[in-house]
Parts: structure tokens; sequence; C-alpha cells
């Protein structure tokens, strides 16, 4: 009976080790929109409800299809996409299983319409509906577009931080100081977690001349890391003009280490670097330049430097 007790026990501990190293089975995510139109490009994110180390990052394909080998267990599954409102769903794979879940998205256009058919949208309900609606035209980048539509839902709600945000980017694109202050300060008060403005707001003070606020604002983005490449980049040249490259070259260094695609960054460090005698170093970052982008407006320079660099080596 021990003996029996025992094996019964062994095979129990081994049939739930196996289970628990080996997929339970292939799990199918269709993804389509209210109108049963497969949606492309659906970023879907499995977490484990109890392992909290695991995580599997999808894209759905032309078919609006991915898939994913679970192991057995429950798992959280959020889709997102611009344009749509997002969804979650929770998935439990059995052993050898090979199942298709159908999930249906909502275009934030059908939302915002079903909610106005109901009655039930407040003016900042829908600014915020509609802004939603708005930020792949904004991550397009046509702000010329964009403008308009944020000053109308300025109108439903003037007091969206992230509207106020982009607005005060636009004015500060456009160099209208005094109204990207006010805009940017606003979105701040209303929600002082919205780092980039911190960097935003360095700027309107540094083109204003305001030494004071430029280094405080300047100070608190560099605490939330919220510095873009671009301004240490302009920080460094400006040293560079003043015969400082000392001062230049860490600020370069922060630019790169921003953004690692910021290739005038590259160029710049190599010019120091050789004006400073660190051939190696110049010859490393004009190289890295030119693999970034060959037909860059500094190409042809790089390309004399490296050759000039390497016969003094």
């Amino acid at each position: 009976m021990k003996k029996y007790v025992i094996l019964s026990l062994f095979f129990l501990l081994f049939a739930t080790a196996v289970q628990a190293l080996m997929p339970a089975g292939l799990v199918i995510f269709q993804v389509r929109d209210e109108n049963g139109t497969p949606i492309k490009g659906v970023h879907i994110v499995v977490h484990n409800k109890k392992d909290v180390k695991f995580e599997a990052k999808l894209v759905t394909d032309e078919k609006g299809k991915a898939k994913v080998l679970l192991k057995l267990g429950h798992f959280d599954a959020k889709f997102t996409k611009d344009g749509f409102a997002p969804f979650e769903k929770t998935v439990k794979p059995l052993l050898g299983d090979r199942k298709t879940i159908q999930i249906k998205m909502e275009s934030v256009k059908e939302a915002v319409k079903k909610l106005q058919e109901s009655e039930k949208l407040t003016p900042e309900q829908k600014a915020i509906m509609e802004y939603n609606n708005l930020v792949p035209l904004l991550k397009k980048g046509d702000d010329a577009a964009a403008l308009p539509k944020l000053q109308e839902i300025m109108k439903l709600d003037p007091n969206l931080a992230p509207v106020l945000f982009q607005l005060g980017r636009i004015e500060l694109k456009n160099n209208q100081l005094d109204d990207a202050e006010k805009m940017l300060l606003k979105a701040i008060s209303l929600k002082p977690d919205l780092n980039p403005v911190y960097g935003m707001l360095a700027e309107v003070y540094k083109r204003k001349g305001d030494k004071e606020n430029y280094e405080k604002y300047l100070k608190e983005a560099e605490l939330r890391g919220a510095v873009s490449a671009g301004v240490y980049y302009n920080q460094a040249v400006e040293a560079i003009n003043n015969g400082k490259d000392d001062t230049a070259i860490p600020l370069l260094e922060k630019a790169i280490k921003v953004n690692p695609e910021f290739v005038d960054s590259y160029y710049q460090l190599g010019m120091c670097f050789m004006r400073s005698g660190a051939y190696a170093k110049s010859i490393e970052n004009l190289q890295k330049y030119l693999s970034i982008k060959p037909d860059g407006k500094h190409a042809a320079e790089a390309k004399q430097f490296i050759t000039a660099l390497k016969s003094m080596q």
C-alpha cells in the first residue's frame, strides 16, 4: 500500500512537471472590426496571470491573425491599435488545443457614434474620443491638418492635458512662444507626469532669453529623462561654435544615448575627436555616421576625413 502511494505521488508530480514545461496548445487570434473586416497591425500582449515573467508580444498579419504557443494556465491578452478602442480577453488553453479565438475591436469612430446615439456622451467624453481618433494623424506629423481639429477639441474640453501639450508643441514649432508657454504650463498643471512638456518649456525659455526658467525646466526634464536628442545636439553645436569641444562631446554623447539614430551627432562627435587628436574615436564616429546615412549631407566629407585619418594613423 505504501509503495502504491509513493508511485502515485511520483506519477502525479511527474505529470504536473510535464504539464508545466510543455505547451498546452496553439492559440490563434482572429481580429476583426465591427464590420467583420480583418485588422492588420493589431499589437497583442499576452501575460500569464501567475507567472509574471512570461510575456508574448504579437502583431496581426494581413488576415488579422496572430498565433502563439501557450502552456497550461490562465492568460490575459490585451489588444491595441491606433484608431480602435483597447480590448482585453482571458485565455485558458487546454492540453493539445488548436483553437481560433475571434476578437472584435471597435473603432473609435464607431464608439463615438454609439455614444452619441445613446445621448450619453458628455463634452469631456467626446473630447477624449475625438483626441484618440486624432492620434494617428499626429503620429504622421501632419500638424497643419491636426491643428484645427485640436482647437475644436479644446472647445469641448479646455482642460484635456494631451491636447494642450500638442497645441503647445505646435506653437513652439511655429515660434509662437507666448502661446506655447501658456499651453504647456497649463498642461503640466493638470498632468504633472506629462514629461515631454518640461523639455519643451526649457526650449521656450531658452528662445525667450529667460536663463533662470530655462535651467529650471531643463534640469527637471533631465531628471525625468525627457530631454530630446535635438536639445542636447543644439547645445553641443552652440558649444562647438564657441570653441568648446570639451563641453560639446558629453552633450553629443547624451544625444546619441537618447536617440542612437540621431545621425548628425556622430558626425559632430567625429569632428570633435579629430580636432583633439583622438583619431581612432573620430574614425569610429564618422563610420557610424556613414553606416546610418551613407548619402547624408556630410557623407563626402566624412569619407575624406576617414581616409586622411587612417593615413595619419
